[in-house]
């Protein structure tokens, strides 16, 4: 109950000091001359001026609020471990039956989870349950808040900092492990801990776990994201044994895999830094992984292994460009070739054949001699790719370096042929050894007429000409060319273009381990100069000098895998012909493994090994030509296998290295801190493993209760002050009769003495 004075005057605020004024004014000038009775007007006119003002007397009744209090639970991957778990939820069950007993608290429950919105981000995918705590609590009143008590292993990432007052003040005071409380810290410190609290109260903590941990841990010192391909990577990683160590350990080795297939062993010696090479065997993602072997008893075996993914990058690639003659396309290919920042280019043009000799000198007609041996005989193998543009058989080339050309691609090397009309004549590369690796060879008929390039059913699945610009359209939304090259086409090739009478345009093979490529006319350049309404020359023309570069994501018939933390986004390209219409979303959800395959599917299902060795199958789904795809949660961490017909791949699940499993054995010494200077306390549920699950005792101090009369065994909260107004009576004190009959009284009495004077 409380008493508290409030005015409502009878008047506004201006008239009522107006008033008062001009009465004040002559009674100070009666009272400066000494009148009679004007001290006895000064009364007079001061009750009636209290009268306007119209005090009242208000009698407030109210009843104590509750305490709000929150209790966060960690449901982060950690708490799997051992007997953390099952210990939760005892001393969940526990914990409430104590808080029943405390009608006057209010208890708020917070299941907090690993927060991994941001698989790219390290910071979310370790456990947090300070900004869980603080959303629980963000419509709560700070008076009303009296305390907060942590279920948790321990190992917590978002702990708020602590002000120099209160860091030195928990390491002198919490020196035992984080189990004692500490004094009370400056009002400085313990305001700054509040506001970034969001309240002024204890927090506790209930630890999972035991004391007597052990656990082996495995991770990456040095680990570059970027490495080139067939090079080898410098690498460093190093073993951590934490806890008390069983004896008799055998020596330690860890093994070394590389996109799933092993390495090597490498000998290690615990604490030290161990450092490798690894070879990157493919262009894109590669994972690494070290593996050691589990200790029997150990907290977990998850962090016994590491993995790091290295995107494999070529280095420049180097092209060899050889133009027979000046034309109109020549600059289109050279200009496009030294665009690329990633392509080394050697270009050569043959300005004067052989048989054109005039008394022009050489100098004024080249910068340097021909190389040839040096280009097709030592130094061919340097080539990623070799480019006949227009190119014929002169007397520069003897016979026997297009043998050498052939091996070459034959052994892995690339060739492209952009042909004119030379490839007709007499003197074709078609009549040379290089024949056996070309995917076409002439009819000895030339096309001089406009025609439309148009895609083929091959070149509407194939990745190099799928999706060119203007290519959705019927016809396609792109210019004619104006000369083609008829050609009679093997069965192995694949015919992506046909122009004039749908005879082939471009062709792609595969000729031993390598690749070559034709482009059956001289005329793509009117693309490049918009010639009625040109089409997409560079995309067509990069395209095919990266396939034949065995650029992986240009492979006709490829399984890819991406992981997005633990969900994964398969691929399938395939140029095998399919009924599956095609679907607007990429979407599909887990089907069982029990499940038949699509009977129109010319893939079959995706099949999926987890990392525990448990297997399922899933539909994909058809999203465009040759094109299908399907995503997957996967349920664990660690490595998922692909496969598809003779394909696979392999993907790692949720990061590859993460945090709560670096730090997996249970400490209260990460939390001991805030909990002592906050004024709470952190309890082990077991001290050691073979010890009874205890939580202690909930302690509800006062508002004003010192929090260092606490027990140690206790988890301190502290009562709220918070109070709600039940019950109001307003009286009063100038409008009643009282007043009116004093008002009269005084009024008589002024009356009176000014009578008698």
């Amino acid at each position: 109950m409380s008493y508290s004075l409030y005015f409502e005057p009878v008047l506004r605020l201006v008239p009522l000091v107006a008033l008062a004024f001009a009465g004040c004014l002559p009674l100070a000038l009666a009272l400066y001359h000494r009148r009679r009775s004007a001290w006895l007007r000064l009364v007079t006119f001061g009750f009636f001026i209290c009268l306007l003002l119209n005090p009242i007397m208000v009698k407030e009744t109210s009843r104590p609020l509750s305490t709000i209090i929150a209790v966060v639970i960690d449901n982060s991957r950690s708490q799997n471990f051992g007997t953390r778990k099952q210990d939760t939820e005892q001393a969940l069950a526990a914990l409430k039956q104590q808080l029943n007993r405390l009608p006057q608290i209010e208890a708020r429950f917070v299941q907090a989870a690993r927060q991994d919105n941001n698989p790219d981000s390290d910071t979310l995918l370790a456990t947090r349950l300070f900004a869980p705590l603080q959303e629980a609590l963000a419509d709560v009143p700070p008076a009303r808040i009296g305390g907060a008590i942590m279920i948790t292993d321990g190992q917590v990432a978002d702990i708020p900092a602590l002000s120099a007052a209160n860091s030195a003040a928990a390491l002198a005071e919490a020196s035992d492990g984080g189990t004692s409380k500490l004094a009370e810290a400056s009002d400085g410190g313990k305001s700054k801990l509040a506001a970034k609290l969001g309240f002024d109260a204890p927090v506790n903590a209930l630890i999972s776990g035991n004391g007597q941990e052990y656990d082996r841990r495995l991770r990456f010192i040095k680990a570059p994201r970027f490495g080139l391909v067939a090079k080898e990577v410098p690498l460093s990683f190093t073993v951590q044994d934490e806890g008390a160590m069983p004896a008799g350990l055998p020596p330690l080795v860890a093994e070394l895999f590389v996109n799933g297939e092993k390495q090597g062993s490498y000998p290690v010696q615990p604490g030290a830094e161990t450092a490798l090479t690894v070879t990157l065997p493919r262009i894109g993602s590669n994972i690494i992984e070290l593996k050691t072997p589990e200790i029997e008893g150990e907290v977990t075996a998850v962090n016994n292994h590491a993995a790091i993914i290295i995107d494999g990058v070529r280095e420049n690639l180097k092209v060899l460009l050889v133009s027979g003659e000046p034309h109109n396309g020549l600059r289109i290919w050279r200009d496009l070739l030294k665009s690329d920042t990633g392509v080394d280019l050697v270009h050569f043009t043959i300005l004067r054949p052989p048989e054109k000799q005039d008394n022009t000198p050489i100098y004024q007609l080249s910068l340097i001699v021909f190389p040839t041996t040096d280009l097709f005989v030592n130094r061919l193998k340097d080539f990623d790719l070799v480019i006949f543009d227009r190119y014929q058989h002169y007397a520069v080339l003897p016979l026997a370096y297009y043998d050498y050309m052939a091996r070459y691609v034959e052994n892995g090397g690339a060739l492209l042929m952009a042909v004119g009309p030379e490839f007709s004549g007499g003197k074709s590369l078609a009549l040379t050894p290089l024949s056996r690796i070309l995917p076409a060879r002439p009819t000895g008929n030339v096309f001089e007429k406009p025609f439309l390039p148009q895609l083929t059913e091959a070149g509407r699945r194939h990745p190099v000409t799928q999706n060119l610009e203007g290519s959705a359209a019927t016809p396609p939304k792109w210019g004619p060319w104006l000369r083609q090259i008829e050609v009679e086409a093997d069965k192995d090739s694949m015919v992506l273009m046909q122009g004039v009478d749908k005879a082939p345009l471009m062709l792609l093979a595969a000729k031993g381990k390598g690749r070559v490529g034709m482009l059956l006319s001289d005329e793509g350049w009117l693309w490049a100069r918009d010639y009625q309404g040109g089409g997409p020359y560079a995309s067509l023309y990069r395209r095919m000098a990266h396939w034949l570069m065995k650029e992986p994501e240009l492979e006709e018939e490829n399984l890819t895998a991406r992981a997005q933390g633990y969900t994964i986004f398969i691929e399938r390209r395939t140029m095998k012909e399919d009924r599956l219409p095609a679907a607007a979303s990429d979407k599909t959800a887990p089907e069982s493994a029990s499940a038949a395959p699509a009977a129109n599917s010319p893939i079959g299902r995706f099949h999926i090994t987890l990392p525990s060795g448990r297997t399922m199958e899933i539909q994909p789904q058809k999203a465009a030509d040759g094109l299908y795809k399907a995503r997957f949660d996967s349920p664990e961490t660690g490595l998922v296998r692909i496969g598809n017909g003779d394909k696979n791949v392999i993907v790692h699940a949720g990061a590859p290295n993460q945090p709560e499993y670096e730090d997996s054995i249970s400490t209260p010494a990460k939390l001991a801190p805030i909990a002592a200077a906050t004024g709470g306390h952190v309890l082990r549920l077991r001290p050691k493993a073979q010890d009874n699950m205890h939580i202690g005792t909930v302690k509800l101090l006062g508002a004003k209760t010192s929090l260092n009369t606490a027990a140690a065994a206790t988890l301190v909260l502290r009562q709220s002050a918070a109070r709600q107004p039940a019950a109001e009576d307003r009286l009063p004190l100038m409008h009643n009769i009282w007043a009116l009959l004093i008002g009269l009284g005084l009024l008589a009495l002024v009356w009176w003495r000014e009578g008698r004077a």
